[in-house]
């Protein structure tokens, strides 16, 4: 574009249109000294009348250029002064491409205004169609990888931001047009309890972020003290030594956070706090005796702790010193018993607190006393005794008073008097009715002392009798126990005595106790003392013994039974009965129990016995007698009319009642078994020839009497024992049926005898048995079955061949019915009648099939069949299938692919695809034989086609001089496969191959051939020079550059217009506020010459 000065003719309104020559029209002095801007005149990109597009070219190979503007041309921006400015934008056609980029920029914030690359993500180069959006799924994954590694995000231009491709080409080398910058930042978190390694960051997330060592406790809290020790201090120069009183502790606690980097795992800490920094005043404690040298200690501050957590405890004392103290020793005469002071001769003592007593002064003055003719009381100061700690109040005795005793010298003696007690213990037997004395225990003594004082002064030679000692007393003494006596008393009660009683004498009389006397049956009996009470001898005490028991009898005092100890358990014995008169004996006799014997009837079948407790018999009697046995036999006989045979008979030897006591509700101990079982009788259904009579005996034994009744216990025939027989089972079948059937159940349709058929084989077994009749319970009972013809077997059935499957291999035996694999049902030997009906299903699974799949998106050859083609069956084996006669068809390009184990999914490592065999290796065009058959044949054989490998070649030649002349260096070469879109990565290959041609000098005629929808074709390459699909870049070489340029220049004038004479009147205004302004704007274009 250019811009010129106006010329002449040409009108002001003129200015800025365009001109038939395609320039700007303006005017010099309307442009002159103004600034100019054209950086919006800078476009991107420019598109013509004729419907070409222009981009600006950012730079040349001679670097000649800066962003898109010449740097031979005047700046962007400046002046327009008297000679012409011309900036020069240069331009080159190109076509839009169809692809755009855009790039992610990852940047870390390090402070509220500053930004850095983040190390170790590098940029994201994204591309994708123009006018569709940008895929998210990097981004997305390197955001979360961002985030798993400590960041958080602080601004994402990409999620927030426009994400469709723009059209604007990207240079070669250059960043793209779109740019988007995604900010974070390292997450820190704040710690104010202490941590372990491995510790959750977030308790909440214990899957998440974990530290990665310790924050310690010693880290986050700090405490500061002062401590108040406290001492005493005798004299100046003395040691101190320990008052007594508690050290005084103050603390200051201080804390902090500590900041965890994510990211660096790093652990940074802020500044120690505390609620309060002070250590408040402590008031000094008083110390009883003792003077403190402050009377507090004052408040201070504690210092706050180092960074490294070092801190500084204050450590203060204060000093006592003792106070004047004072000691009085008091003197006391105690001649007459009494504390009389003598005032005169105390003696007053001085010191200092906790000082040692000076004890000489006191010592001079027992020396004095004793040398006065008194008796004197040892030093009353002990030694080592120091002043104590209590203040003395003024005219009063001090706290410290100790009593010195004195007496005159007196005579003492003792006079004594004795009185004393006697107890004795008396056994009274008798010997052929004379009384005998002997000593039950031994004589217990009692004696009681009584003194008096007698006093001999020997200063006056007075004598004084004092009062005999104070009455004493004899304690009672309890009467002890002897065993087999009774005393007559339990105790001698307790006697007051004084110096006058005179002598006592005491006697307890004891008397033999009886006899329990129990007298058992035909023995001797044992007696039995009663026992003494352990504390009381004037008692009989609870009996410990027991009287014995005799099985079957109760012992009696008279008519009175006695009380088992254990009335569950009577072999513990009897509560003795308590005596009448503890000297006499008690007699206690046996009595014979009552007892019972019971018979019960069982009727015995098949080794089991049951009872028939309507049959019971109970016999009476007692302890020893012998048992009734008529009601036995009575018993019998009825039982024998009512059908039963007698087996075992009880009580054949005169047996007697036992001993044993029969508990109530109980059998009694004696119960004896008469077992019978019932009698069966053969019977045939009866016949015209040979009827069977209603109301006649079943037993054909029991004789028939003409016109007499029937016995009615005596089992005769009805009606319905008549029908039963009529109707007995004596015949049963076992059958056998076969089916074969597919995995779901569903009969299979087979050939049996040439014949197809889905019906199942079968076969069978009869039996047939005896019959008879039960007496007692009229029931029909029956004998063992037997095999017609003694036929008891299923025979052996060999399985069928199915079309289209074979048996299944895995099929369960059916209890051992069918072979492994099913091949046959098995012969069933001996047969019972409880045989179950044998229902046999033989199970075949269904043969797979190879099914070929054409590749996706290509257009089988016309006739070719890619339907499943089943595997064969073995026309004599039904295990297994048969030779394949089938081909797989063929695709141009392609080569049919299976599995080298179908039944598992495809691995490159362990189950790679493998190619097939073609029938005929010259004419693939015949189709490829079947892959062979899989171990598990019901299993399908997918057969794929993979595309077989293709070639493309990019030639490029030079048309300079009007002929075609290869760069053989420049060539390139892309592989692949049929069908195979060809990589987005070879396509940028050829987009640089023309930058770079470009760039060296050469005009690219051709644009890419290669697109992002080109595919390698199907034609195969081999034994051709070059691939079918070989491509030319034509390019030229560039000969020179020429450029164009014209200015454009702005003048603007400041007039001033007035009227004179009715004539206007232009004057110029030129001071210096106002200037005439020119700016000055100069276009260029390049002329190429090729």
């Amino acid at each position: 574009m250019t811009l010129k000065n106006t010329v002449t003719g040409q009108k002001e309104t003129d200015l800025g249109k365009k001109g038939e020559d395609g320039t700007y029209l303006a005017v010099d002095s309307g442009l002159r000294y103004t600034n100019y801007d054209v950086t919006d005149k800078k476009l991107d990109t420019i598109t013509t009348s004729d419907g070409k597009r222009y981009r600006l070219k950012r730079s040349l190979a001679d670097n000649s250029l800066e962003d898109g503007r010449l740097k031979a041309s005047d700046a962007e921006t400046g002046t327009i002064s008297a000679s012409p400015a011309t900036v020069t934008f240069v331009y080159e056609e190109y076509t839009p491409p169809v692809t755009g980029k855009g790039v992610v920029h990852f940047k870390k914030k390090v402070s509220d205004t500053e930004t850095e690359p983040l190390t170790g993500y590098d940029d994201i180069t994204l591309e994708g169609d123009v006018g569709t959006e940008f895929s998210t799924e990097s981004v997305n994954a390197k955001i979360t990888a961002l985030e798993n590694a400590g960041y958080e995000i602080v601004e994402d231009a990409f999620t927030s931001g426009n994400k469709t491709v723009d059209n604007i080409e990207d240079a070669e080398g250059q960043t793209p047009s779109q740019e988007y910058t995604i900010t974070v930042r390292e997450k820190v978190v704040t710690v104010t309890e202490p941590k372990n390694p491995n510790d959750p960051v977030d308790p909440e997330k214990p899957d998440g972020f974990k530290f990665e060592k310790a924050i310690e406790e010693t880290n986050l809290k700090k405490d500061v003290t002062r401590t108040i020790n406290y001492f005493i201090k005798a004299t100046p120069t003395s040691e101190e030594i320990e008052s007594g009183k508690a050290p005084v502790i103050q603390t200051v606690h201080f804390k902090r956070k500590a900041i965890y980097n994510l990211v660096t795992k790093t652990v940074t800490y802020e500044n120690w706090t505390t609620d309060s920094q002070s250590f408040p005043e402590v008031m000094t404690p008083e110390l009883e005796g003792y003077t403190p040298d402050k009377a507090s200690v004052e408040t201070t501050q504690a210092e706050t702790p180092a960074q490294d957590g070092t801190v500084k405890n204050i450590t203060e004392k204060v000093i006592y010193t003792p106070k004047e103290q004072k000691l009085l020793v008091k003197v006391f005469n105690t001649t007459t018993g009494q504390e009389v002071e003598l005032p005169d001769e105390k003696i007053e003592l001085k010191g200092k607190t906790n000082e040692l007593v000076d004890t000489s002064k006191v010592k001079t003055a027992i020396k004095k006393f004793k040398e006065r003719g008194y008796v004197v009381q040892e030093n009353p100061i002990p030694d080592g005794l120091k002043y104590d700690a209590k203040d003395d109040l003024a005219n009063e005795e001090p706290t410290q008073v100790y009593k010195l005793f004195v007496r005159e010298p007196i005579s003492v003696d003792t006079d004594s008097k004795t009185v004393t007690r006697t107890i004795k213990y008396v056994k009274k037997d008798y010997n052929n009715g004379v009384e005998v004395l002997t000593e039950a225990s031994k004589t217990v003594t009692n004696t009681a002392t009584f003194n008096r004082e007698i006093k001999f002064n020997l200063v006056t030679g007075k004598t004084t009798y004092g009062t005999w000692s104070e009455n004493k007393t004899f304690e009672k003494v309890t009467s002890p126990v002897v065993t087999g006596y009774i005393a007559d008393k339990a105790e001698v009660a307790k006697n007051e005595v004084t110096a006058n009683t005179e002598d006592i004498n005491e006697e307890v009389i004891y008397t033999k106790i009886g006899n329990w006397i129990p007298n058992k049956p035909g023995e001797t009996p044992t007696l039995i003392p009663y026992p003494n009470d352990p504390t009381d001898p004037t008692k009989l005490g609870e009996p410990t013994q027991v009287i014995p028991h005799v099985p079957g009898y109760t012992p009696k005092v008279g008519d009175k039974p006695l009380v088992p100890k254990n009335p569950k358990d009577l072999t513990e014995g009897y509560t003795p009965p308590t005596p009448t008169t503890p000297t006499e004996n008690t007699e206690i006799t046996y009595e014979a129990d009552p007892q019972k014997a019971v018979v019960k009837v069982y009727n015995v079948k098949d080794s089991v016995e049951t009872e028939l407790t309507n049959d019971k018999l109970t016999m009476n009697g007692k302890t020893d007698e012998v048992i009734p046995t008529q009601s036995l036999k009575d018993k019998i006989e009825e039982l024998k009319k009512r059908g039963y045979i007698i087996d075992e008979e009880p009580l054949q030897n005169g047996e007697k009642f036992d001993n044993e006591k029969d508990l109530d509700a109980q059998d009694p101990t004696q119960v004896f078994k008469l077992k019978v079982h019932e009698k069966l009788i053969p019977v045939t259904p009866p016949t015209d020839d040979k009827p069977i009579k209603p109301g006649t005996p079943i037993d054909p034994d029991v004789p028939v009497v003409p016109n007499t009744p029937n016995d009615p216990l005596i089992p005769t025939w009805t009606e319905e024992l008549i029908n039963k027989v009529k109707n007995a089972e004596t015949t049963k079948e076992v059958t056998r049926t076969i089916n074969y059937v597919d995995e779901l159940g569903a009969k299979l349709t087979y050939t049996d005898n040439g014949k197809e058929t889905k019906e199942p084989k079968t076969d069978k077994v009869t039996f047939t048995r005896e019959a008879k009749i039960n007496l007692v319970t009229k029931e029909i009972t029956y004998g063992d079955w037997k095999a017609v013809n003694n036929d008891t077997t299923f025979d052996a059935v060999t399985s069928p061949v199915v079309k289209g499957y074979i048996l299944k291999a895995d099929q369960g035996s059916q209890d051992g019915l069918v072979t492994v694999g099913g091949t046959s049902v098995v012969e069933s030997r001996e047969l019972k009648v409880t045989s179950e009906n044998q229902n046999v299903n033989v199970v075949y699974t269904k043969l797979g099939s190879w099914i070929p799949t054409p590749p996706t998106g290509v257009t089988p050859p016309k006739g070719e069949n890619f339907n499943p083609r089943p595997y064969p069956n073995d026309p004599d084996d039904p295990t297994k299938p048969g030779t394949p006669t089938e081909t797989v068809p063929n695709v141009p390009g392609y080569t049919p692919m299976v599995p080298t184990d179908p039944t598992k999914p495809v691995n490159p490592n362990t189950n790679p695809l493998k190619p097939l065999v073609p029938v005929d290796p010259e004419h693939p065009e015949k189709g490829y034989k079947v892959p062979d058959l899989p171990k598990t044949p019901g299993t399908d054989t997918p057969i794929t086609y993979e595309g077989n490998p293709q070639k493309i070649l990019i030639k490029v030649v030079n048309v300079t001089t009007g002929v075609e002349v290869p760069l053989d260096n420049e060539k390139l070469e892309f592989n692949g496969k049929s069908g195979e879109t060809v990589k987005e990565s070879d396509k940028n290959s050829v987009d640089a191959k023309i930058t770079s041609l470009r760039n060296r000098g050469y005009i690219v005629d051709t644009a890419n051939p290669i697109t992002a929808t080109t595919k390698y074709d199907t034609e195969s390459d081999e034994g051709k020079q070059e691939p079918t699909q070989t491509y030319k870049l034509v390019v030229r070489e560039k000969i020179s550059i020429d450029k164009e340029s014209t200015t454009v220049i702005r003048t603007i004038k400041y007039v001033k217009i007035d009227v004179q004479d009715g004539n206007e009147v232009r004057t110029e205004l030129n001071t210096e506020k106002i200037k005439t302004k020119v700016d000055k704007v100069e276009f260029s274009r390049n002329i190429t010459i090729m």
